[in-house]
């Protein structure tokens, strides 16, 4: 399984600029690993909200992955520890029932106002 993968490792690095979500940037948190990727990247700036154990790139490039890498070489244990203590928020804060909530919530809305501007229209 590829959380069991990720759990080996000290960080997850994605090197991506396009991720539409980043499903894996949840997976690498629901088993307490610190993420560095890209700050614009799917999923990444809402999580910044909600943990401290992802380290934003400010653009994708060997350089930029190697100077984020030699900084938290001494902070891996303290990155580690942000993961664990955040990863029960993540996985409540973006499980399937709480995105199966809002979509219900949505369109619930999306159908309320569809009847309002349809009877008005009469």
């Amino acid at each position: 399984m590829i959380t069991q993968k990720i759990r080996e490792h000290d960080f997850f690095i994605l090197p991506s600029l396009y991720e539409t979500f980043g499903v894996v940037f949840l997976e690498a948190l629901s088993v307490g690993v610190p993420i560095i990727a890209y700050q614009y990247n799917g999923i990444v700036l809402d999580l910044m909200n909600v943990t401290k154990a992802i380290f934003p790139l400010q653009n994708v490039s060997s350089s930029e992955i190697v100077r984020a890498l030699l900084l938290l070489k001494g902070k891996k244990d303290l990155y580690r520890q942000w993961a664990e203590q955040t990863k029960h928020d993540i996985l409540k804060e973006f499980s399937w029932e709480q995105h199966a909530m809002l979509y219900h919530e949505a369109l619930k809305n999306i159908i309320k106002d569809a009847k309002s501007e349809h009877s008005s229209s009469y």
